[in-house]
């Protein structure tokens, strides 16, 4: 047996597809959240660290058969390609990974870009004086993040940079960009881009941090789609790029300027998916989980419906009625966070998610409001 196949699992519920000689490697405490069409180990690590699951690997004879490492988890992106390089088998590599997953090195390769640009941006690890970078304490508010953060967390906006206060190694800063933001979703395949989608965010990432919601709707803009694929792919050209896998890139725009935010090498999170699932019959999940396996992918040749997703955040007072929910037949998922808390912590944390569909892009925003009506939100 030469061709185990080991899945580096995170927080996401996944049901994979079949597939031989497959172990799911998970830390000691953590839920068992994966499922497969077939057959399956569970490989038990004491911490999700390349050496942790090497030995574990070497313990149990797996050292030498393993074929490929999978991993669609943006907090394990790093490890996976460790864990490749310690093994060597195929896949994205650590360069590439860091790349995809650090937000200062990713800005560092993209530069030189000609079809968008990228905010002003600073770190402590530069040799580089903060102020000349921005211009002064007060040029605008400022984004401070971590260098390998995700979904909005620790993400603080300050009025000026003389208000940001002292900034850590593993923290960055950005100047703020007060423009719309759209996300492209997609799939590479050999190298190339075989699948993608634009779509526009509706509100702000951020705006679980005001008790707004956040949702997005495929972009029906042909021009703003045609320059987002050209920005998407100069990015592709620019980063340390990977073979196989899912996409998720965000740019903020406006009618004469493309702005880079940020792209990570796994499927877009809270509701994207299961839109796309249904607007296109593809699940980005399982679809890069069987390209990083060097298995072949059945690609969508059109849309079939028009979908949108929502999620309203903790601390929004809401009266939803599940069972009516439950017998509208254009909502295709909903969930109703069982805790409630006064704030959410991260953008994809949210006390009402949902995934709506339509005929058109009118008859889907006309049933979103409708939702939100009906479930309290004002």
């Amino acid at each position: 047996m030469d061709d185990v196949v080991l899945f580096i699992a995170g927080a996401e519920p996944l049901r994979l597809p079949a597939t031989p000689h497959l172990y799911v490697v998970k830390p000691v405490g953590a839920a068992v959240n994966v499922q497969s069409d077939g057959p399956m180990s569970l490989l038990i690590v004491d911490e999700m660290t390349v050496g942790c699951v090497v030995s574990r690997l070497e313990a149990e004879g797996l050292a030498g058969q393993v074929a490929r490492v999978v991993c669609v988890d943006e907090q394990y992106i790093l490890v996976a390609a460790k864990i490749r390089e310690a093994l060597g088998v195929v896949g994205q590599s650590f360069m590439s990974a860091r790349a995809f997953r650090n937000k200062f090195f990713m800005k560092e390769f993209l530069k030189t870009a000609e079809h968008f640009t990228l905010p002003r941006y600073w770190s402590p690890i530069q040799r580089k004086d903060v102020a000349a970078v921005f211009g002064g304490a007060n040029d605008g508010r400022i984004v401070r993040k971590p260098i390998l953060g995700s979904g909005g967390m620790e993400v603080t906006i300050a009025e000026s940079l003389h208000a940001m206060g002292e900034v850590a190694q593993d923290e960055m800063l950005e100047s703020f960009v007060d423009l719309p933001m759209l996300h492209v979703d997609g799939l590479i395949v050999g190298g190339e881009v075989r699948f993608f989608v634009v779509s526009k965010y509706i509100n702000f990432c951020l705006s679980f941090t005001d008790f707004k919601y956040v949702g997005s709707e495929f972009s029906h803009d042909a021009r703003l789609n045609a320059r987002a694929e050209l920005a998407m792919r100069e990015v592709f050209q620019l980063l340390p790029s990977f073979q196989d896998g899912a996409f998720h890139l965000e740019m903020f725009y406006s009618d004469t300027d493309m702005v880079f935010c940020e792209i990570a090498s796994r499927p877009g999170g809270i509701g994207i998916v299961r839109a796309l699932e249904e607007a296109y019959g593809i699940n980005l999940y399982r679809a890069a989980f069987l390209a990083q396996c060097g298995r072949p992918v059945e690609l969508p040749s059109m849309r079939r419906t028009e979908t949108s997703w929502l999620l309203v955040p903790h601390g929004v007072s809401l009266d939803i009625d599940a069972g009516r929910l439950r017998g509208l037949p254009w909502l295709v998922e909903f969930f109703v966070a069982e805790d409630g808390r006064d704030r959410s912590l991260h953008c994809a944390d949210g006390k009402f998610k949902a995934v709506l569909k339509g005929d058109s892009l009118s008859e889907v925003v006309e049933r979103r409001c409708e939702l939100l009506a009906s479930i309290g939100y004002a």
